[in-house]
Order: C-alpha cells, then structure tokens, then sequence
C-alpha cells in the first residue's frame, strides 16, 4: 500500500520491507523501532530450554508466510542445528497461538512480544529471540516510498520527531498512560489493556541494539542493516549484495531528542 502510493506512512516489519526492496519495490524505513528484532521462539517457562539445540527431538509450530518464517533457516543455522532436527508443525497463522497454548507443541515461531501475553495466563513461556544467536533481524519501523524523503520532507521531519518525543516519554515511565491513551481513542473495540501493557514491556528491551546505544530514538545503524543484508543473502532473499543505504535513512530523525530524556 505504502508502495503504490496509497498510504503516506507504513507501520510493519523491516525485515519484510527488505525483502520487497530486494524485489524492487521503491520503499524505504525512516525510522527504527523494535530494532533487535521480536522475532523467536516462545517455548515453556519450566523447559530449561535457553537455545535452539535444546529443543532437538521437539515439536515446532510455524506459521507459513510469517515474518518469523522467513529468517527461520537462519536463526536454526546460528543456533547450530537445521529443520532436520525437530519436528516442525505447520499451521495457519491464525492458529499458531492456540495451537502452542494448548501444548499441542513445544515451541512457537512467532513475534515473542507481541504473543507470550496472550499465552501466560494457560502456559507460562520465555523466549528464545533470534538475538540471542547473533542473528539482528529488525523489527518494526516506519516506511515511505523512496521520493517521498524528498517530495514529503517537511511533513515527515515533522512526524517522526513527534514519534521521537512519544517513544521517549513512554520510555521514561509512562508506559500506562501511553495504554490509556490508546483505550480512549479506541472504547469501541473492547482492548485488553493489562495485556497490551504487558506486550509494551516485552517490546521496549528490543527497541536498541549494540549499534545504536546511546543513538537518538529511531536512528538506525549501518551496521545493523550490513548484517541484515548478509544473512538475506545467506537464505537466499537476496541474490547479490544490496547496498544498505537503499533500506533505511537517518534523515528525519532528530539530534536533539535523546532516548534519556
């Protein structure tokens, strides 16, 4: 949508808006958010099981077509085992949550964050984040058509310094009035609140990675997004090197508003 011109501004994963970029679609992130990534397995909190070899021999759930999915081969490889190792369960991602909750398997390839709330109350569960072997897949930002970074300047230097703001005011403990706020412009559609603040907490750990620590909320790291393009190469995403600089740019995020404010 963002693409074809129907949408000014995307909110979505990075990592599928790389994937479209290796496939020519004229899109770019303006701004990183859940930068380490949410993507992972969502395994029992009593496992013991703190890396992918601990699971050899388990039942898997994943999802086709998620974004989870997509950089599944890799995150097996880093953690030192392959699909060969367990016993992977395809199912609907619509599925995936009551499929894992009612332990019909071990583990769940999902967005960890966003669905380990959803699950705590029937089966405790802890993650296994694709971090955690070295594989920094971003997460979610926000993402414009390529000639919008100069067509849409204004407008988007003024949009992403007020996401800034947002971000680093919630950050500096004012998570549950962030969820309040969402409550009230939204009485309608009946929202777990106890539930979205608890997926808000799961999120904010994800939101910095080595490369950006200390940088202003939202600005992305070259480095992070070197990595990114080597391992879509490495499954196969990508057939020749992509230079970072066609996924992301720094331009509109400001200086002056530092994650400590």
């Amino acid at each position: 949508q963002v693409a074809a011109g129907q949408l000014d501004i995307g909110f979505g994963q990075l990592s599928s808006m790389a994937a479209a970029v290796t496939n020519g679609i004229p899109v770019t992130s303006i701004m990183g958010l859940v930068q380490a990534g949410d993507n992972g397995l969502m395994v029992p909190a009593d496992s013991g099981w703190k890396k992918p070899q601990d699971l050899k021999g388990k039942r898997i759930a994943v999802a086709a077509g998620a974004a989870s999915t997509t950089f599944f081969d890799a995150f097996l490889k880093a953690g030192g085992t392959s699909r060969s190792d367990f016993n992977i369960i395809n199912v609907d991602t619509t599925a995936l949550t009551s499929t894992y909750a009612s332990g019909a398997t071990d583990a769940a390839l999902t967005t960890v964050a966003w669905q380990k709330p959803q699950v705590d109350s029937i089966r405790p569960s802890h993650p296994i984040f694709f971090s955690d072997v070295g594989l920094l897949i971003p997460g979610y930002g926000l993402i414009v058509r390529k000639d919008a970074v100069s067509q849409k300047s204004d407008i988007l230097k003024r949009f992403v310094e007020v996401q800034q703001k947002t971000w680093v005011y919630i950050f500096a403990g004012h998570q549950q009035e962030g969820i309040d706020a969402i409550l009230a412009e939204r009485p309608g559609m009946r929202l777990d609140g106890n539930m979205m603040l608890a997926q808000l907490k799961g999120f904010m750990p994800l939101f910095e990675t080595p490369a950006t620590k200390g940088k202003p909320m939202g600005w992305q790291a070259e480095s992070d997004w070197q990595n990114t393009v080597r391992i879509m190469q490495e499954v196969g995403m990508a057939k020749q090197a992509i230079n970072p600089a066609e996924l992301y740019t720094n331009t509109f995020i400001s200086d002056q508003i530092s994650r400590a404010q």
